[in-house]
């Protein structure tokens, strides 16, 4: 009896300590893979900086040091100075002839992993690779760098609409191809993401109507992945091998469109400067800028369905340009921009209570100026 005893606390006692070495080993490998994904994090925020950075000086940055000094880290918290993600990585960027090569992320002894993890973005293909000690490691699902790599296309889909209503205002008429918007740089098209994707737009007659992005083989999920982007409504579809995969979330996409609701208050603030250059006085009204073509904002059908803009004036001199949601918007009505252009500052309600606002940079709305020259080319002008 005694022995029966003694055996059976013995394998309870192995056992157990099995269970705990299998328990400590998946918290250790969740620990390792959240602060991967922690730096990955990081990294994509740089990568963002970086381009920014190019956009804003027509230059590459020479370090990520640079990028710090500048402030361009400090638009997110994710990778701002203080941010606790430096005491377990040190970050650094790769350039060669003017061009940014790579993006790392290095290990530190206080990382839960310790030393000798390597996190590499390549900037040109935008592959990720992981290393420990030298030796390649695949510590990233797959599935979400097919799911970030359609997250990037949309964006760069996104700003292709915003491209081709700059084209239609300075040209007046539509664009003939993605490729000629790319060429004359009302869109910026990253190597990352044309070695993935190919866009292309859809017509209707003469009317664009659609914009559409089909997977390539460097993509993690290959061919056979079609992301079309509806210019009428709004509508987003995503397909594999022709099927319906996914639905946005709807925060999404209301955070987008009020991404769009900005992006149009900022073109009404740039034409509004340009209307007072050249009429010498502010104008009383939008249907005034939109009678004299100043606005790009009166050709975005997505945003006209899904807003209302208005100025807010105090005597002879705007203060406000607001925009008010519709019930197309895909929050609803409720929601409200509010620009204030002697404090430049953007203020975002629902409801009346004011909530947050979506990353965005107002200077991204790019003023390239191009006209049709008489040979028939559509020329840069600045």
């Amino acid at each position: 009896m005694l022995r029966t005893i003694i055996l059976s606390l013995l394998l309870f006692v192995v056992i157990s300590t099995i269970s705990c070495d299998n328990s400590s080993d998946t918290n250790s490998e969740e620990a390792l893979t959240s602060a991967i994904e922690e730096a990955r994090t990081a990294i994509r925020f740089i990568r963002s900086a970086i381009r920014n950075y190019e956009q804003d000086c027509g230059e590459t940055p020479e370090s990520f040091k640079q990028l710090q000094n500048l402030q361009y880290l400090n638009e997110n918290d994710s990778v701002r100075t203080d941010s606790s993600v430096y005491t377990q990585w040190d970050f650094a960027i790769e350039v060669e002839n003017r061009e940014v090569l790579t993006v790392t992320a290095m290990s530190t002894n206080r990382m839960i992993g310790g030393l000798g993890h390597e996190i590499l973005y390549d900037m040109l293909n935008g592959q990720w690779t992981t290393y420990h000690y030298d030796t390649q490691i695949n510590l990233i699902d797959n599935d979400v760098l097919i799911n970030e790599s359609i997250e990037d296309i949309r964006a760069i889909m996104r700003s292709t609409r915003m491209g081709i209503l700059m084209y239609h205002q300075d040209v007046g008429e539509l664009p003939r191809s993605f490729e000629e918007l790319d060429e004359l740089q009302y869109i910026e098209f990253y190597s990352a993401d044309q070695a993935q994707w190919e866009v292309m737009l859809e017509f209707y007659d003469t009317d664009i109507i659609a914009i559409v992005a089909e997977s390539k083989e460097d993509m993690m999920g290959g061919y056979g992945y079609t992301v079309s982007y509806d210019l009428q409504d709004g509508y987003w579809t995503i397909l594999y091998d022709n099927r319906e995969i996914d639905k946005l979330d709807i925060e999404t996409l209301i955070n987008e469109s009020i991404e769009d609701a900005i992006a149009a208050i900022g073109d009404v603030v740039s034409v509004i400067q340009w209307y007072e250059r050249d009429q010498m006085r502010q104008p009383e009204s939008l249907d005034e800028l939109e009678a004299k073509d100043y606005s790009a904002y009166r050709f975005d059908t997505i945003v006209r369905s899904q807003w209302d803009l208005s100025l807010e004036s105090n005597g002879d001199r705007i203060e406000f340009i607001v925009a008010n949601s519709t019930e197309l918007m895909p929050g609803g009505v409720g929601y409200k921009v509010r620009y204030s252009i002697s404090e430049r500052s953007m203020t975002t309600e629902k409801n009346g209570r004011e909530i947050s606002i979506p990353p965005t940079r107002l200077n991204t709305i790019k003023y390239v100026r191009a006209a049709r020259a008489s040979d028939g080319n559509v020329v840069r002008i600045y």
